[in-house]
């Protein structure tokens, strides 16, 4: 699957157009805005070499990895970047989770990643947060199963689906998915229900930005997305505000560029700082740990 910066590289020739749909997010750019890292702290354990999804419960930081590794979560020390508690989810595999959310009550990790366009065994591990207590080592989750409800097509072929998904947020009793589109640019949002079984997912809307989602964090009716834009090799951070399942863009932030930052893949806020992180990448003469890089959240709000 596509997990290198090179293949980045490489890929930076195909052009994508913004594509608003039928129902689409409404719109008034404003011009492009700079945040400024204020610190970055590199992973030094294997574990955490493909970092794809983080939340942020209390003072803690959990994180999961990508396709083909443990289906476990890692609670992780944000000034030291080390693996504090490890727990594994034993009813689960590792397909390909890339990003979590919480609720009030509830975690949920997203095995959703489809970069060939062909799965059909989308889900998402909900575990109750009361079960994941500093002595744990183990959990059993609900599973809830879904599907798009306008994808027909589903021959492989790398990196060429409009159905690949790397973002979630918990937001008025729904999940809402927001999907990497390879084909067509930018992205569609869709809601799934929280309760176990299978669900048929709700089209809400396109939401038209010009990178490729990684993943996404709610901060009050504030939705953050991130990304990374093939155009200029950069990492770009997109605000819109949630009324009632509509999106309304406010701002995008450029947050710095791939070979500085690495492939980021995940979101987290906090009530004063946000944190990008990012997996490893080898290109060999270049490598980039996984890593976390931090800003002032007030930095976004007012980044000029």
């Amino acid at each position: 699957m596509f997990r290198s910066l090179y293949c980045i590289i490489i890929l930076a020739s195909v052009q994508y157009s913004v594509f608003a749909g039928n129902n689409p997010v409404t719109l008034n750019p404003p011009p492009k805005k700079q945040i400024h890292i204020s610190g970055t702290i590199s992973f030094d354990d294997i574990k955490l070499k493909e970092i794809s999804g983080a939340v942020s419960i209390g003072d803690d930081l959990w994180v999961v990895n990508d396709a083909g590794n443990s289906n476990s979560i890692y609670r992780i020390d944000k000034t030291s970047g080390k693996i504090v508690q490890e727990i594994k989810i034993i009813n689960a595999a590792n397909v390909d989770w890339e990003e979590m959310t919480i609720s009030k009550t509830h975690l949920y990790i997203g095995d959703f990643g489809n970069n060939y366009g062909n799965r059909k065994n989308l889900r998402i591990y909900k575990i109750s947060l009361a079960d994941i207590s500093s002595s744990a080592t183990e959990v059993t989750a609900e599973i809830i199963s879904f599907n798009y409800p306008d994808q027909t097509d589903f021959t492989k072929s790398a990196n060429a689906t409009d159905f690949d998904c790397e973002a979630m947020c918990f937001y008025n009793n729904e999940l809402h998915l927001f999907t990497k589109k390879w084909e067509t640019s930018g992205s569609t949002h869709y809601s799934v229900e929280v309760e176990e079984g299978y669900h048929v997912a709700r089209k809400q809307n396109e939401i038209p930005v010009d990178f490729l989602v990684s993943g996404s964090c709610l901060s009050g009716n504030t939705l953050y997305l991130t990304g990374y834009d093939l155009h200029d090799f950069t990492v770009k951070i997109m605000s819109a505000s949630f009324k009632e399942n509509e999106l309304y863009i406010d701002n995008t932030f450029t947050a710095g560029d791939l070979l500085t930052l690495g492939q980021v893949e995940s979101i987290v806020l906090s009530s004063e700082r946000g944190w990008l992180l990012s997996e490893s990448t080898d290109m060999g003469f270049i490598h980039l740990p996984s890593r976390i890089n931090s800003f002032a959240l007030q930095n976004a709000a007012s980044a000029d």
